[in-house]
C-alpha cells in the first residue's frame, strides 16, 4: 500500500469512562448498574459516571452495561480515553487503592469528597 504523505495513529486508549442517565423512579436499576461497574474495579467520578483502566474486556463489559441501562430506559455512552492529565490519573488511582482497601462499605477520605462533588 502507498502512503499519501498521511500520517495515521491508531489511537492508545488508557481508560474507558461510562457515562449514564437512568429514569428517575425505580433505583434497582441504578443499584444494578454500580454493582457491575464495581465488580470491574470501576471507579465512580460523578453519579453518573465511572471509569476503569483500558483493556479490550473491559470495553466489552462496559458495553453490556451501557446496554443493560439503555434496556432499562435510559441513555449510556462508552468513551475510550487516551492519556488523562498525571493530576487526575493519580486522583483516580487513589480513589481505586482506597475503594480495594477499603471494608466492605466503608467510605475512605477519597469516596466522601467524591460523594460531596469535591476532589
Amino acid at each position: 500500500m502507498r502512503n499519501l504523505g498521511y500520517n495515521i495513529t491508531v489511537p492508545t486508549y488508557r481508560w474507558l469512562v461510562l457515562i449514564w442517565r437512568l429514569p428517575t423512579g425505580v433505583s434497582t436499576p441504578r443499584v444494578t448498574a454500580w454493582r457491575r461497574l464495581r465488580r470491574i474495579g470501576a471507579v465512580p467520578l460523578t453519579p453518573g459516571a465511572a471509569i476503569v483502566a483500558y483493556s479490550e474486556e473491559l470495553h466489552e463489559q462496559m458495553d453490556w452495561i451501557a446496554q443493560d441501562i439503555a434496556d432499562w430506559g435510559g441513555d449510556a455512552w462508552v468513551l475510550p480515553v487516551g492519556d488523562l492529565p498525571k493530576t487526575d490519573e493519580l486522583r483516580i488511582r487513589r480513589r481505586a487503592s482506597v475503594k480495594k482497601h477499603a471494608p466492605s462499605g466503608a467510605r475512605g477520605p477519597a469516596r466522601a469528597s467524591l460523594a460531596r462533588g469535591g476532589s
